[in-house]
């Protein structure tokens, strides 16, 4: 009789304990669940996140149709982060910062969070946050277990994710800017071991077959970027961007006999006569390196510069300019200027070539036509912009720095 009460109560105990056991297991499965869900969450608002930042650092977060643009773009990719099971799946429910034209980011609720942390001082931020939808139209993701165990008493949870990425303001001077939309080859690099060093950007494509050449920190393009030099061809981390106008040019009208330029230069304001053209503004003066005007120099036609020699001015053409020599060095009218500004509409409206070791220690600019750059050991300062730019030098530098004329300002990714 003892006995059979014992078994008793280990029965009725073992029946009580399994309801908790059971309700517990229960719970453990749907906390699990929660785990795994917060992590799907997470890939989605890092993906997003990543894939809408890449996209205002190209300038598409400036206008309230970019914004509007970006959504799609979020959604599109918060939802390749998973696999649509039972009706859930992830929404976007914020794109937001201090980012171009980005709304104020909301102030957090229970169901909806936010990144953890601020943002460092003088950043500018973008938040994408996302949390758990269901067929319902609920953010509740519903229990697996628990709900059937414990009745009504445990409904599921909220479930959301937040990723931030933060980007800096840069000012950095273009070292070759080409504004051609349409075309191949619209920069080309075809020499050996050139190293650029500045912004490099194309309205179209880039292309870089020749061996060892460097473009760095930073290369934009908007159609396509081919690398094909071996070794040590490097363009690293190129971005995709949209069109661009010009980040700085000179107005060759301002340096035009009566122009605002040729006025404020006083007695070191020189133009050449159209005699010297021979006598058509189509024509081309032919000077001696050492027979060029210091000061500011206006060119009503094309003009070619032979040997070696310092000149210490900046050159306006109406025509193409073309420096042929060994050794010689350019100077503009002022430290980091341009030195070299041609109106032409031609393939090579500025060419630099037939010699070696030539110093351009001021900004090119053919904003009409295209520039080429075909010496051996040669050294820019102050970067190009033109419609094309062709550098098939060997062993040049392209250097553009804080003294150069016109600076362009970029945003940099910082986390």
């Amino acid at each position: 009789m003892q006995r059979e009460r014992g078994a008793a109560a280990v029965l009725i105990v073992l029946v009580l304990s399994s309801g908790v056991l059971l309700g517990i297991g229960a719970l453990v499965v749907d906390v699990g669940n929660m785990y795994v869900e917060r992590e799907t969450l997470q890939s989605a608002a890092d993906a997003a996140g990543q894939a809408v930042a890449a996209s205002c650092t190209a300038g598409g977060c400036t206008t309230a149709s970019g914004v509007a643009a970006q959504w799609t773009k979020a959604r599109d990719y918060a939802t390749r982060t998973r696999n649509v099971h039972g009706g859930v799946y992830t929404e976007v429910t914020a794109i937001c910062g201090s980012w171009d034209a980005l709304p104020v980011c909301p102030t957090p609720t229970a169901r909806l969070g936010s990144c953890l942390s601020a943002p460092a001082a003088g950043d500018e931020y973008l938040e994408v946050r996302v949390r758990t939808q269901n067929a319902a139209n609920t953010s509740v993701l519903p229990p697996t277990f628990a709900g059937a165990v414990l009745g009504g008493g445990f409904q599921g949870a909220s479930v959301t994710a937040c990723a931030r990425y933060t980007a800096r303001s840069v000012k950095s001077v273009p070292a070759l800017w080409a504004l051609a939309t349409t075309g191949n080859n619209v920069i080309k690099l075809n020499g050996a071991n050139t190293i650029v060093n500045g912004l490099v950007h194309s309205n179209a494509d880039v292309y870089v077959p020749g061996n060892g050449d460097v473009l760095q920190p930073g290369t934009e393009y908007v159609t396509t970027i081919t690398v094909k030099g071996n070794s040590g061809a490097s363009v690293p981390n190129p971005v995709k961007v949209s069109p661009g106008p010009a980040p700085w040019s000179v107005n060759v009208a301002d340096y035009r006999p009566g122009g605002a330029k040729a006025l404020a230069a006083g007695s070191s304001y020189t133009a050449i006569s159209l005699a010297s053209c021979g006598g058509s503004a189509s024509g081309t003066w032919t000077v001696d390196a050492s027979a060029v005007p210091t000061g500011i120099v206006y060119v009503p036609c094309g003009i070619k510069v032979k040997n070696s020699g310092n000149v210490n001015a900046t050159i306006v053409a109406e025509g193409p300019i073309g420096v042929f020599g060994t050794g010689g060095v350019y100077n503009p009218a002022s430290p980091g200027a341009v030195a070299l500004v041609s109106n032409s509409t031609a393939t090579e409206a500025v060419d630099i070539s037939g010699g070696a070791n030539i110093t351009i220690n001021g900004g090119i600019q053919a904003l009409n036509g295209g520039v080429t750059l075909e010496t051996t050991g040669d050294s820019y300062k102050c970067g190009v912009i033109a419609q094309t730019i062709l550098v098939n030098s060997n062993g040049g530098t392209i250097n553009a720095d804080g003294s150069c004329y016109g600076t362009v300002t970029k945003m940099r990714l910082t986390g």
